[in-house]
């Protein structure tokens, strides 16, 4: 995490019942849910977003179904953050509880004071999750 690795971000969007990643290259849709270069050479990253395009800004909570769906096929060895629609403490909660997604991004409106990321931070400790807490 951090300055030493590569984020792989994903544009996830689901047509119907498939879920297809944003090839921001060629302007549309891959094929293959995965990029080639992350499945085939997943060392090269050290983290990979997923980002839910119909849920950003949305405020409908996770899309928990595309979450399962894409941590199924990415490199197991990488971790995982998610991002897109989280907008209670509970779907960070639900989020963060799943053993794979090992961060997530806060919307704006969790961004305007620090009371609001302390108290999402307290409640992620009170519901059993490590998070950093300054003492």
């Amino acid at each position: 995490y951090g300055a030493q690795s590569i984020v792989a971000s994903l544009d996830i969007t689901r047509v119907g019942s498939r879920y297809s990643s944003y090839d921001w290259i060629s302007c549309s849709s891959r094929s293959s849910l995965l990029p080639d270069i992350l499945t085939d050479s997943p060392e090269l990253f050290g983290e990979v977003k997923l980002q839910s395009v119909q849920r950003d800004g949305s405020v409908l909570g996770p899309d928990i179904p595309l979450l399962r769906h894409v941590l199924q096929v990415i490199p197991s060895a990488l971790p995982v953050s998610y991002a897109g629609g989280l907008t209670s403490w509970k779907h960070y909660v639900e989020c963060l509880s799943m053993p794979e997604v090992n961060c997530v991004s806060c919307t704006n409106v969790h961004h305007f004071s620090l009371d609001s990321i302390t108290s999402l931070k307290k409640y992620c400790l009170s519901n059993s999750l490590d998070v950093r807490f300054p003492s």
